[in-house]
Parts: structure tokens; sequence; C-alpha cells
């Protein structure tokens, strides 16, 4: 229950270096309704890092600019919350990271990253009413990580507004792999008339529904 508020000051790091620098803000193991908000970080290998075993963290009000990756939350923590967070120009890797179960990442704004905008790997994880614009891979992908091969049950996609994703690698809007019982509903898609806007891929009782897709 430790709470860092930033107060509007800024971290800055040396530069991004390819998953092995320093990190920004660190959850370590097995602590619990850890807050982090209201301040920026620039230029580390992960903005927010979010140890295993960590449970109940809290990121907010964050500005988590030209990291490598904006926010990781590794495999084996649960009950994350990423709310109201804008997470821009990630370097690397995905804008966000989630591995683990019961997240909830609502209402964040990502843009111009090299890669992926969030990258899953968990179970009961919620994405929702985020925008994003102009990513280099994915806006949203549900996948395996080394640590988590899957499969993924019962994850939740919904009223996200994505414009313009797939700059670097023509990928996907939204991809969807070894999932179970995955939601892909009510969201905005505008995409690059290049590839689809969903694509669900070795996956079983997927919804999609009440989406509008354009430019796909």
């Amino acid at each position: 229950n430790v709470t860092l508020d930033l107060a509007g000051h800024t971290i800055t790091g040396p530069s991004p270096s390819g998953g092995t620098g320093p990190r920004g803000i660190v959850v370590l193991q097995n602590r619990t309704g850890v807050t982090v908000g209201n301040g920026t970080v620039r230029g580390f290998d992960s903005g927010v890092d979010v140890s295993p075993g960590a449970n109940g963290t809290v990121v907010s009000g964050m500005t988590l600019d030209a990291n490598g990756t904006g926010i990781r939350v590794n495999t084996g923590t649960s009950s994350t919350r990423l709310s109201g967070n804008s997470i821009v120009n990630t370097t690397q890797f995905s804008a966000i990271q989630i591995g683990g179960n019961g997240h909830l990442i609502e209402n964040n704004s990502i843009a111009n990253g090299a890669s992926t905008g969030v990258f899953l790997s968990g179970n009961d994880n919620v994405i929702q009413n985020n925008r994003i614009t102009n990513m280099g891979g994915n806006a949203v992908s549900i996948g395996s990580f080394p640590s988590n091969p899957g499969p993924f049950f019962n994850n939740r996609i919904s009223g996200n507004q994505i414009t313009g994703s797939g700059r670097v690698f023509n990928s996907t809007t939204i991809v969807v792999t070894n999932g179970s019982g995955t939601r892909i509903e009510g969201n905005l898609i505008n995409g690059r008339r290049t590839t689809p806007g969903v694509f669900v891929f070795d996956s079983a009782n997927t919804v999609v529904a009440g989406n509008s897709l354009t430019n796909n």
C-alpha cells in the first residue's frame, strides 16, 4: 500500500538499450497495493516495470515517453490497473506489455510506438476505452510470452478507438492467437487498407460484435 506520487516531476534515463538497461520505476516482487502516478518517465528500457508476484498495482496519470517499453507487467502478477496514462514514442517493444491475470487497462492514450500498442499474455483481463494511434505493429495482440505459452482465457477488448496501426510491420489491428472465450466488442478501428481489422487464429469461442471497421 505504498504510493509514489511524482507530483509532476520527471525521471529521465540514459536512453533505451535493447531490454537490458535500467528501468525507470520498479515494483518489486510480492508487493501489494502499490500506486504510481502523476509524473513523467523518459528514456529507460522500461518506464514502469511490475515484477512477478506483485498484486494490485495501480499506475495512473503517468506520461511514459521514449522508453523501450512504456509499462511492463510481468507474468505472475494479478489485478493491476493501468488507467489514464499517456504512453508515447516507445522505441523498441510494446507500449504496454501485460502478463498475468485479472488486469484492467483503460482510458490510456497510446501513440507513435515502434511496435505493438498492448501485448497481452494472460487470462481474465480487460482492455477498454483506450485511444491507440499510429503504432508500428498491432494495436492489441493476445499471444504467447516464452514464460506463458497459453492458452489465454476470457479476455475482453472493448470500446477502444484505434487508428493507423501497422505503420512499420503492416500488422493486423487486433489479433488473437491461442485464446478461448475472447470478446472483441464495440471498438472503432480505422486501418491502413492493407491488413485485417481483426484477425482470430487458433482460438475457440471468440465473439466479435458491434465493432466499426473501416479502411482495413
